[in-house]
């Protein structure tokens, strides 16, 4: 059975909006009254009227991609950015990790590579001095993007050591953020984030979370 979000005084103006986003994303076919789109893979079939101004999302195939949840904080943020001029300036905005480390191992950590599943990434320190503070990377959704941001980020403390950052936004109903160390010497540091919750600025037209990641000896 297909699960359902529904969404009440819906402006034609904010459907319009909505529609013009679905098929920047796979809608395959359909109008500002109903369709059926594939985004990113899952299906969903929508359907909107005019006089009660409802408008109702239903997924086919629930998967870990696409949820109620996700759908719900999508549209909402759609219809609160409706009126924005800008449109494509949005896209990057919906979602977006800044991630800060504090770098207190006694090691120069050294930037060692990012594995992207969601969204695009800036890497803005390649090496971290110990003793030092900085915004290390963004990682925020690709333009428009229905999905959020989600990946790794692996920083390296020496050859045989490395702090590996998971990060996944999708609007304040889903998010996580983690961090660990592995390798030989693992036991001689310890890792640790702060501030890993979600936020909205700008009305809710963006989500973000801002943490600060925190290497330490043991």
């Amino acid at each position: 059975m297909s699960e359902k979000a529904t969404f009440d005084g819906v402006t034609p103006e904010e459907m319009s909006y909505v529609t013009d986003h679905f098929k920047g994303h796979g809608l395959v076919e359909g109008d500002t009254t109903s369709g059926v789109a594939t985004v990113h893979g899952v299906p969903m079939d929508y359907s909107y009227d005019n006089a009660s101004q409802l408008l109702t999302v239903a997924i086919r195939e629930p998967s870990e991609r696409m949820s109620v949840a996700k759908i719900q904080d999508l549209v909402g943020r759609l219809r609160q950015a409706h009126d924005k001029t800008a449109y494509d300036e949005l896209g990057p905005g919906y979602n977006h990790v800044d991630v800060t480390m504090e770098n207190n191992s006694g090691k120069t950590l050294i930037f060692a590579g990012a594995d992207v599943e969601d969204g695009v990434i800036d890497i803005k320190v390649q090496d971290l001095p110990t003793g030092q503070t900085e915004y290390i990377f963004q990682a925020k959704s690709s333009t428009a993007s229905v999905i959020g941001c989600r990946g790794d980020v692996t920083y390296q403390i020496d050859p045989q050591t490395m702090v590996t950052i998971s990060y996944h936004l999708h609007g304040k109903a889903i998010h996580s953020f983690t961090v660990a160390v592995n390798g030989q010497n693992a036991k001689m540091y310890r890792v640790s984030a702060r501030d890993t919750e979600a936020g909205y600025d700008c009305a809710g037209a963006y989500t973000y979370m801002r943490p600060t990641v925190v290497v330490n000896k043991a």
